[in-house]
């Protein structure tokens, strides 16, 4: 019987859960489901683009990132408790993971692909402000400029990429 179900709460909690054990793909496709029940819905998109990051689909959840940002710009302002965010363990991992992508200026690695490289360095910067760690948005967002500025020519209308990184370091780093 599923009258009186909450299904999109159910696929949010079971999303929840699946986090917290590590399980970062599996909770992306339960909180693409609770999308799917409230299309649009930030809270829903927000889980999604953790467990993205969890996951290591780094281009997706560098996409969502972006739409989020476009869609409701005032949730880039928001730092989420740390049992919404992938484990510390595995947020350390990935800072790694994207120091050596950005780093690396060879092609020895799958992630050396310039759209890799510039989600690299938008998502360290995410994980920078939402860890607090000034010298990690820094880090993200010089590079992701870097990779930006290097795509463009003089005289070209400035690329929807090149505002994103002016949006965030405003709203990341008011200095």
């Amino acid at each position: 019987d599923t009258a009186g179900r909450d299904f999109y709460a159910e696929h949010m909690k079971a999303g929840q859960d699946l986090m917290a054990d590590g399980r970062y793909f599996d909770a992306e496709e339960r909180f693409a489901h609770a999308l799917g029940l409230k299309r649009g819905d930030v809270t829903a998109q927000v889980a999604r683009l953790h467990a993205q990051i969890g996951a290591g689909l780094f281009l997706s959840a560098s996409l969502n990132l972006q739409s989020l940002i476009m869609e409701s710009p005032e949730v880039f302002g928001t730092r989420y408790a740390a049992d919404m965010l992938p484990s510390p363990d595995r947020l350390d991992e990935l800072k790694s993971l994207f120091r050596a992508t950005i780093t690396d200026g060879t092609d020895r690695h799958r992630m050396s692909a310039p759209s890799i490289r510039r989600a690299s360095g938008v998502l360290m910067a995410y994980i920078g402000y939402q860890t607090e760690d000034t010298a990690l948005i820094r880090e993200g967002l010089d590079d992701f400029r870097d990779r930006v500025n290097a795509g463009t020519t003089a005289g070209e209308p400035l690329p929807l990429e090149v505002r994103l990184e002016a949006f965030l370091r405003a709203m990341w780093l008011p200095e």
